[in-house]
Order: structure tokens, then C-alpha cells, then sequence
């Protein structure tokens, strides 16, 4: 099963055919011998009515809904019955199929599977059919279906979703079907599934394995060929409701999330689990996004979309990867792929549609092209453009010339107002704006590698695209332009995950020759990001962070800052644990000293703010003393409290590890905290800034009332830190002879 590229279908451009059918082909056409039935696709070849293909290369950036760019339609119909018996259907509806490996065994042939799903609605009674027909040559009925999302989190698991690698030893299901439907744009996707010996289970795809079987009907049935299922689902019992109670009604002609997949067990023990919309979407999740089914009120008709996508920037040479296209009368998402030139086509239906470019160089914000689709009109030649945030060249190993406009080799004037950046998700300029009234001028952005076994050399050094998208090289990138923008810089600070019940700073070799191949390893991982930073003018490099038991191998970590230093031009820092900066032995080849500071300021809870200050007296001689033997000022690359009223005791807890917290006492805790760190610290001579633990993307959901974590967004210690950012604002300010009254703030 593979993509075709048909010259004589598309015009002779070369333009990319998508893979997955919609075909208008009578029922029963399926049980046909393996010469007929290649025969028959590639007829249907020549019939493909969308050319919606997912950008391969780019997973989970949809700007919109993120939405994964596979679109189907349900036209209307009355008179089915729901039986498993498929007669009834209109024989001149859209079929679609269901053919990827999402995970589990290939498959061998179509006769081991092949699936199409067909779907009509009941506007009067606001009712979903859905119909299944797979071929299938081994039938297995005996196992242990999936009841509940706690279930299928498992079974994930133990298929290798993550990799997806082929399990081993994969988990006992039989062959079964299942559609996923969300109805609402906060709603919950359902999971009506059918397994095994006609095993009905409804649960919800986010933890609610309870869901209400009223209003869905459905049926399986055997045939010789393989099975069929059906279902009816009234769309009315699963919608979301408004602040009155009652329904919130789903629109004629919009689109709603949907997704179908299918299990197939064979005798020889393989388990292929096989969808049709891309992504573990298709097996009950929202994590890669939703597939839309447009609910049309009338017949379907598709007219030709043509286009060319384009950067406003010539310095980029390879052209957008794909094009996305939304539908403003419904909703729905399409997803086109470009050919070598920047070109695309689709088709679409008549309406008003809108158009930006799906490419892993942009951001969430994306430059938008409006257009509309007639009945009857020519072809529709539509140019969709953006500018890139990052250059391709970051992934690939090009190198760049510096831009000279960006700032780097020279140390930041002033101190540094940080917070360390969640980077958990796609972003555009918006989320970074609640920075500016809080007189942020800085950010910590933290990719990760992982090393699975402390004692030994196994650090796996991310690919480019590791981790989640903030973490990745394209959203570091991404995220350090955005910043740039709103005149924040940013400190790029990679760290080591290691494995479950361990700790960095307990990492450390056993041999020598362990300990050579580790920092070769480490040597890959931190010149890896010191390229990417040099690459996107990213101000400042951490090079280490905590690494405690490889502090006593000097000359290796000289050696590491040597080869940063050789493609790096920015500042450079380590983050020393809170326990040993005293012991750093290379604080001279450094421009900072990095400490991350989690001091224990108390023995006993307290949100006494003098009795914090003076806890932090005896750190701050101890800090003063390493700064001023090496002749360097200090960072604190990473602090911050828990709204918790131990957070004074025991401040390096995670959330999870401590009771309690975020009521009224805890955000007063905190507070304290933050003030008793101004109060002591932040006047310093020798303090360069702090980078605050954490900031999340979404300020108006992040922290507040009932957060028990260390973020100070919308708490009071988030006023703290506004009134001393802004502090240090207006006395550089004045130091330098600008305007001392500065608007903004809480």
C-alpha cells in the first residue's frame, strides 16, 4: 500500500495522489480474487475524490484544532436498519479505507485484511449509521477485548506505541471494530467498539471508562469473506451541553471529530491494529489530533483546487512541505501535500475556504489565504505564503553564516529577569505576550536527553525532533524567534532524563573506559545544541546541568567547553546543584557561574519572610566567596517554590512528592519565598539574574487558585516577581540614563 503518482490523472505534473479511496462501488464487490481485486483499485485510482495527504514529516502542528487532515462525509439517509446486514445501504455512497499500520504485524496481502467504512446521518432524528466491511481470511473471535481507556493505555503500551515498533509479545485481542466520535469541540471522544464474539464497549478517551449506552445501536456479522459491522448512534445523547442543561445541537453541514479503526488477530499470534485517519487519533486518542465528518445536507460535489506554496524569504531554498486547508461553513481540515516545486491540488466542495502553509519551520501563528470554491466554475488556482521562524539547515547539518544583527560573544549588560519555559506544545506570539507585563527579558528553553542507565554509557542523544514539540529543534528555534520578537532572549539548557527512581546528579561511570565513551556521548549531545543555538542566534548555552559525580573529571569537561566553544559564539554557563557549586573545578572556562537553587531556607514550615532572608545569609556567603575567587557573577539558573507550606523546608520536592497545598496558606508560603529570594539576593552585585521554575504557554489555565505547583502564574508570588523585575528595569534604566517610569505590570 503505497502513495501512486498518476501524470495522466493529475494533469501531468507529478502532483502526489493520496493513498486512502473514496470510491462509489456497489456493496458486495469485495469478495473477488486477488487479480480482480487489484484490477478494481486501480480503477478506483482514477475515481479518488480527495487529495488530502498528511504531512509526513511535521506530526502534531496543526494550527487549527489540531486537527490531522483526513476528511469524510456522511450524506443523508432514512430506512436502515441495523442489523449487520449492509443490503440496505445506498449503493452509490462514498467509501473510504481503512489501511494503516498504526501499529502491530504488517500485513500480508489484502486478502489477510482489507477495510472500508461507509457513514450516512438522519437529520430529523439526529442519528449516525456507520458501516464496516473488512475482508478477512483468518477470523478470530477468542480474547480478551479492550473495555475501558485504562485498558487501552496498556494495550498501547504493550504494542510499542511510542517506537512504533512491532511487540513482541503483543496483547491477547481478538479481531474486533471501533469508531471514535467527537461531537463537541470540548467534548469527549467516544469509543463505540464491536470484538470478538460480538463484545459490545463504550468508554470515553480520557480516563471516563463509563459511558451511557442509550442511543447507540449496533451489529456484527460474519461473512465468508470476513465481517461487517453497523452502527446507529443518536449524535443528540452525546453532545455537550450549554450552561442551561441542554444539548448544544450539532449544525447541518458541520464537522465533527471522527476516526475508525479496526483489530486484526490471525492464528500465527500477529496483531495488526489498522486505522484510517493518521496518527494514534485513529486508535481513540486526541493526541495526534481529529479527523472531520461532515454532515451534508445535500449531494456531494467536488470541484478542483490547484495552488503553489511559497516562502517570503529567499534565503530558504527547499520549498513548504504542505498546505492545510479549512473549510469556513463546517470546520473541517484537508491536508495537501507539495510537489519538488511547491506545488499542490485537492478538491474540495463548494464553499468559502481559508489556507496557510503546514510546514515544521512555522509556528502556530500562520499568514492565511482566503479563497472560495464555485459549482461550475474553472479550477481554482489558489497561492498560499508565509515567512519561516527556522531553517531546515538546523536539521540537516548545514551550517550558517551567523547573522550579525544578533546579539552573542558579549556577557548581557543588567540582570537577567527569567523564567525557565515549558515548552510542551506548539506555540504562536500570543503566549509569549503575558511575559511583557511581568518585565521578563529572558527564558530557559530545556530539550532533554535520556539516559537509561546511570552507570553506564547509554545517553541517547535527541534526533532533532525528540521529546515534545517545545523540546524539539524546530520549536526551540521556534519559540527563541518568537521571544526575540517581544525582546526576550533566551538561555538554551539541556538536560539529562534518567531513569525511573534515579537522578542526574547520581550519574556516574564505573570503568574508564565507561567514563570515555559517556563524555564521547555527551561531547554528540551538548555540540548538538550549541550548533542549534549558533545556528539561531540563541544568546546564551548551558552546558551541563547537575551532573554532580562527573565533576571530578576536569580535564574531560574542559575538553567538552573547548568543542562548544569551537562552533558556539554565545555565552556559556554550567548549572551547578545547590550542593556542590563549591566543587566545580571549571568555573574559570565558563562566563557564568549557574547554580540551581534550591536551598532549604527553614527547618520547620514558615512564611515568615525575615526568618527566610536570614536563612538565606549563610548560601549567599558561600555563593559570594565561589564568584569572587573565579571572577564571575552568578546565574541562578533554576529556582523556585512550591505553593505548598513545606516549600521552604524541603524546596527540591516535585509536586507529587509532598501533601497538600494551593489553598490560600501555600500561595502565601510561596510568596514569602519569592520575596525573601528579592529581599537577600537580588541586589547583589555579583547576581547576574534568575530564571524562575516554571512558565507555562497558556497563562489563563496555568496556576491560580488550587495549584499546588511551582509556577507563580496568577498567584502572588507572580506580583512579587513583577514588582522586582520591574525594579531592575527602571534602575538599569537609570544607569543608563533612559526614562525611569515604566508602564506595564500587574
Amino acid at each position: 500500500m503505497h502513495d501512486c503518482r498518476n501524470p495522466a490523472a493529475d494533469g501531468g505534473d507529478g502532483l502526489v495522489l493520496q493513498r486512502r479511496l473514496i470510491v462509489t462501488e456497489a456493496r458486495g464487490g469485495l469478495a473477488k480474487d486477488r487479480a480482480a481485486h487489484f484490477r478494481d483499485r486501480m480503477k478506483i485510482h482514477i475515481r479518488v475524490l480527495a487529495l488530502l495527504l498528511l504531512l509526513a514529516v511535521a506530526p502534531a502542528v496543526a494550527p487549527a484544532g489540531a486537527h490531522n487532515g483526513e476528511v469524510a462525509f456522511a450524506m443523508p439517509a432514512t430506512g436502515i436498519m441495523v442489523d449487520g446486514d449492509l443490503s440496505d445501504w445506498p449503493t452509490d455512497g462514498a467509501r473510504y479505507e481503512i489501511y494503516r499500520i498504526e501499529f502491530g504485524s504488517a500485513l500480508v496481502g489484502d486478502n489477510d485484511f482489507a477495510g472500508y467504512f461507509r457513514t450516512v446521518w438522519d437529520p430529523g432524528a439526529m442519528a449516525l449509521f456507520v458501516a464496516v466491511d473488512i475482508i478477512d481470511d483468518d477470523i478470530q473471535l477468542a480474547g480478551a477485548p479492550i473495555r475501558s481507556w485504562r485498558q487501552m493505555r496498556g494495550t498501547f503500551g504493550r504494542m510499542g506505541w511510542r517506537s512504533r515498533e512491532e511487540a513482541p509479545d503483543p496483547p491477547d485481542l481478538p479481531d474486533g471494530c471501533a469508531i471514535i466520535v467527537d461531537v463537541g469541540d470540548r467534548g469527549q471522544p467516544r469509543r463505540f467498539s464491536l470484538d470478538g464474539d460480538g463484545v459490545r464497549s463504550i468508554f470515553g478517551s480520557a480516563g471516563e471508562d463509563s459511558v451511557d449506552a442509550s442511543g447507540v445501536q449496533s451489529a456484527q456479522r460474519l461473512t465468508q469473506t470476513g465481517r461487517q459491522y453497523e452502527w446507529r448512534i443518536e449524535l443528540s445523547a452525546f453532545l455537550p451541553t450549554a450552561d442551561e442543561g441542554a444539548p448544544v445541537p450539532v449544525a447541518p453541514a458541520a464537522a465533527i471529530g471522527f476516526a475508525v479503526t479496526a483489530i486484526d488477530r490471525d492464528g500465527d499470534g500477529s496483531l495488526s491494529w489498522v486505522t484510517w485517519a493518521p496518527g494514534i487519533a485513529g486508535a481513540g486518542t486526541r493526541e495526534d489530533g481529529r479527523a472531520d465528518l461532515v454532515l451534508r445536507l445535500d449531494a456531494l460535489s467536488l470541484r478542483d483546487v490547484r495552488g503553489h506554496a511559497e516562502w517570503m524569504d529567499s534565503l530558504e531554498v527547499t520549498v513548504p512541505q504542505g498546505v492545510a486547508v479549512t473549510s469556513v461553513e463546517s470546520g473541517a481540515h484537508w491536508r495537501a501535500e507539495t510537489d519538488a516545486g511547491g506545488g499542490f491540488a485537492l478538491q474540495l466542495p463548494p464553499g468559502a475556504y481559508s489556507a496557510v502553509l503546514e510546514d515544521p519551520r512555522l509556528g502556530r501563528d500562520r499568514g492565511e489565504t482566503t479563497f472560495s470554491v464555485l459549482a461550475g466554475e474553472p479550477p481554482v488556482d489558489v497561492v498560499v505564503m508565509d515567512r519561516p521562524l527556522f531553517r531546515m539547515s538546523a536539521l540537516t547539518g548545514q551550517r550558517r553564516q551567523r547573522d550579525a544583527s544578533l546579539p552573542g560573544g558579549r556577557l548581557p549588560a543588567g540582570k537577567q529577569r527569567g523564567v525557565s519555559w515549558v515548552g510542551n506544545r506548539i506555540i504562536g506570539r500570543d503566549e509569549l505576550a503575558p511575559l511583557v507585563p511581568v518585565f521578563v527579558d529572558w527564558i530557559v528553553l530545556t530539550p532533554f536527553g535520556w539516559q537509561a542507565d546511570i552507570h553506564q554509557p547509554t545517553l541517547r542523544a535527541p534526533t532533532g525532533e525528540a521529546g515534545l514539540w517545545g523540546e524539539s529543534d524546530r520549536g526551540v528555534a521556534i519559540t527563541a524567534a518568537l521571544a526575540r520578537e517581544r525582546g526576550i532572549a533566551t538561555l538554551l539548557k539541556p538536560h539529562l532524563w534518567t531513569g525511573r527512581g534515579t537522578w542526574r546528579g547520581e550519574l556516574a561511570m564505573t570503568t574508564e573506559a565507561d567514563w570515555a565513551e559517556w563524555f564521547a556521548q555527551y561531547e554528540r549531545f551538548i555540540v548538538h545544541f550549541a550548533r542549534l543555538a549558533e545556528d539561531n542566534g540563541i544568546e546564551g548555552l548551558c552546558i551541563g546541568a547537575e551532573l554532580s559525580a562527573t565533576l571530578g573529571r576536569e580535564a574531560e569537561w574542559r575538553r567538552v567547553i573547548e568543542r562548544v566553544r569551537q562552533v558556539y559564539g554565545g555565552w556559556l554557563v554550567y548549572a551547578a546543584n545547590w550542593t556542590n557549586f563549591e566543587d566545580v573545578p571549571f568555573w574559570d572556562a565558563v562566563d557564568y557561574i549557574g547554580v540551581q537553587a534550591y536551598f532549604p531556607l527553614a527547618k520547620e514550615p514558615t512564611a515568615d519572610v525575615d526568618l527566610l532572608v536570614a536563612g538565606w545569609q549563610p548560601w549567599l556567603d558561600r555563593i559570594a566567596a565561589v564568584a569572587k575567587r573565579n571572577n564571575r557573577r552568578v546565574l541562578f539558573t533554576e529556582i523556585g517554590y512550591r505553593t505548598n507550606t513545606n516549600a521552604a523546608v524541603e524546596p527540591w520536592l516535585w509536586e507529587a512528592q509532598t501533601e497538600g497545598g494551593g489553598d490560600a496558606d501555600g500561595q502565601r508560603t510561596q510568596d514569602a519565598l519569592y520575596q525573601a529570594f528579592f529581599r537577600a539576593a537580588w541586589s547583589q552585585p555579583w547576581v547576574a539574574g534568575a530564571y524562575f521554575w516554571k512558565w507555562f504557554p497558556d497563562h489563563e489555565r496555568a496556576g491560580g487558585d488550587g495549584d499546588v505547583g511551582f509556577t507563580p502564574q496568577r498567584k502572588p508570588a507572580q506580583v512579587t516577581m513583577t514588582e522586582w523585575y520591574r525594579r531592575a528595569l527602571v534602575l538599569e534604566g537609570r544607569d543608563q540614563g533612559l526614562p525611569a517610569v515604566i508602564s506595564g505590570g500587574e
